[in-house]
């Protein structure tokens, strides 16, 4: 059997370096028929398996497998692991004369300051024979030698080392320590950046992010919505429908449950109005599950119409045969029936929210502060709304709001690489959770996208919860507010514009 250990420590054969990824994660097993198997290994942030948190489960191929936020490439995985045995380094550790590391973080030999290197992106290691061999290092955007993607490979004097899209690696220099009056200039570069890293490790406290954390930490929230879709036939009566396991069905207090999202919010009054995202406020209008319904109730229809028609045959033959049937109401129910308009919309039967560093049960409403929708975009790009809590009071722990007067309005300002920083609850419960009662999430990252009249794109994590989360710069003023992940990637998001939030909070609608 194959085991292959990933986690954020060195020793691990697949290590990423991500914060809320435990030391030692999860364990990969192959046995020897090739059957997979992934085992969580008491993590903080959890192993999922499609979405489910899981302790051990077999994998198919196609499985999606996220340790916390972070989408593990299970295919590529496997190849490092082969890889690995088959273009085999010298053996004994004590054959290496030394390692050189490559990455964005100031503390790597050869420092690529680059928004798509990751943090500790390859390694290479120089052996006292002369043979060297560049290993990826689980990087997110991969590494080439000539052109073809590696995962592990020897070099030889001429090969052209590159990361990610276009950054190529001086690599000889840094080997044989023959630098060039060409290299000369990017290893100066790179150790003014270095020196700048060092610099910026041991200032960042003051300049950033702490004060921006401490300052708005009790002032975003998780939101809960219980909700059920809305069904309009045109008779001035309306029917209201959850999902099950089962399928649709119609919603019964006493029989099912509503559906419910949780989602990110944050404070921008002292009334105690709050800014989200307008999906995690009207989720109705955003997912699949409408036109399903519809589809739903056509059947239903139909099915219907058949029975009727069927009466109504039934009931003109009794009259051939003197019976004297009334079939106008036959009639008449086909007829309203084949004129039916069905109009779906939805309703919260509970909307509220909860605060940072209190105790949360996710399945009580006592322990939210409810709320309601006061207005939003009308616009399913606009991704905004905005909702208040009922008692119109700011919490009393609740010391600060977020002042949408001071936020980046101006999409010139937002340039890509510039810094941001993320507040809100990714994954929602499942992560918030913790002992010590519901946690709020930090997350820093870089603007990776410029922006267009809409939103901007960004590399912070984007999944289930974090909707509603709001960006900062570094100064402490909003930026965006996240809203959406682009489908099968992990760093490729996209945000609202700050000024579509302000224009909704001024806005009379």
């Amino acid at each position: 059997m194959k085991v292959i250990k990933i986690g954020r420590s060195s020793e691990n054969d697949i290590v990423i370096s991500e914060t809320f990824i435990s030391r030692q994660h999860a364990l990969l097993m192959v046995d020897n028929s090739g059957k997979i198997r992934i085992r969580d290994l008491d993590s903080t942030s959890g192993t999922y398996v499609n979405g489910n948190r899981i302790q051990e489960e077999a994998l198919a191929q196609d499985d999606e497998v996220r340790l916390g936020t972070y989408r593990l490439d299970l295919r590529r995985c496997l190849e490092s692991s082969v890889s690995d045995q088959q273009d085999a380094l010298p053996a004994p550790s004590g054959d290496i004369r030394k390692t050189i590391t490559i990455g964005r973080n100031p503390s790597n030999t050869i420092v690529l300051p680059f928004a798509d290197v990751s943090g500790e992106h390859a390694v290479l290691t120089v052996f006292k024979n002369g043979e060297v061999v560049i290993k990826d290092k689980q990087s997110m955007n991969g590494i080439k030698v000539n052109g073809v993607a590696v995962t592990q490979k020897k070099l030889v004097k001429g090969d052209t080392v590159t990361l990610s899209a276009s950054h190529q690696v001086q690599w000889e220099a840094a080997v044989y320590g023959k630098p060039t009056k060409k290299l000369l200039i990017p290893a100066i570069a790179a150790l003014v950046l270095l020196l700048c890293g060092v610099w910026l490790f041991f200032m960042k406290e003051k300049m950033m992010p702490v004060s921006v954390v401490e300052k708005y930490a009790n002032s975003v929230v998780i939101i809960r919505n219980d909700y059920v879709y809305e069904v309009d036939l045109g008779d001035g009566e309306k029917s209201y429908f959850t999902k099950t396991d089962k399928g649709f069905e119609q919603y019964d207090a006493r029989k099912n449950k509503p559906l419910s999202i949780s989602g990110t919010g944050f404070f921008v009054s002292a009334d105690g109005k709050i800014m989200t995202n307008r999906h995690v406020a009207l989720p109705w209008n955003y997912d699949e599950n409408s036109e399903a319904l519809k589809e739903f109730l056509d059947k239903k229809i139909t099915l219907a119409l058949t029975q009727l028609e069927q009466s109504k045959s039934n009931a003109m033959i009794g009259n051939l045969l003197g019976r004297k049937i009334n079939i106008f109401p036959w009639i008449k129910n086909i007829h309203d029936l084949n004129n039916v308009k069905i109009i779906i919309s939805g309703k919260s039967l509970y909307l509220g929210i909860g605060l940072n560093d209190t105790f949360i049960d996710a399945d009580s409403k006592n322990d939210f502060t409810g709320c309601l929708v006061l207005r939003d975009s009308g616009d399913k790009k606009i991704d905004v709304a905005l909702l208040q809590i009922k008692t119109k009071t700011l919490p009393q722990k609740v010391k600060e709001y977020i002042h949408l007067e001071d936020a980046i309005v101006d999409k010139q300002l937002l340039k890509p690489g510039m810094k941001l920083i993320m507040i809100g609850y990714p994954n929602g419960f499942d992560f918030g959770q913790t002992t010590d009662g519901l946690k709020v999430s930090f997350q820093e990252g870089t603007l990776s996208r410029a922006p267009d009249d809409i939103n901007l794109g960004h590399n912070l994590p984007s999944v289930p919860g974090a909707s509603g989360s709001p960006l900062f710069n570094v100064q402490g003023q909003l930026v965006a507010i996240t809203n959406e992940q682009l489908a099968n990637t992990q760093t490729f998001n996209h945000a609202i514009l700050a000024k579509h939030a302000v224009e909704l909070y001024q806005s009379k609608k």
